[in-house]
């Protein structure tokens, strides 16, 4: 996860992704869904529904929108 984490630090210091992102969510995002591939394929490596290319950029584009959109604000509320 760290290696994740600091490459998306980087690229939030770059300006590259919006300085409000949630840098350790979306690295356990992709670091997940890596791994629910991984499992996948080791499960039923005759399956796959992308080629791993466009599964690698379908993810990345739906990261980045992710990390675009405008951070709700949170709101605390008594059980």
């Amino acid at each position: 996860l760290e290696p994740v984490t600091h490459r998306l630090t980087r690229l939030r210091d770059r300006e590259q992704i919006p300085a409000q992102a949630d840098i350790p969510t979306a690295a356990a995002l992709l670091l997940g869904t890596c791994f629910h591939r991984a499992a996948l394929a080791a499960l039923a490596p005759d399956h796959q529904p992308h080629p791993s290319r466009q599964f690698t950029t379908a993810v990345a584009r739906m990261v980045a929108a992710a990390l675009t959109l405008p951070t709700p604000p949170t709101t605390h509320q008594e059980p």
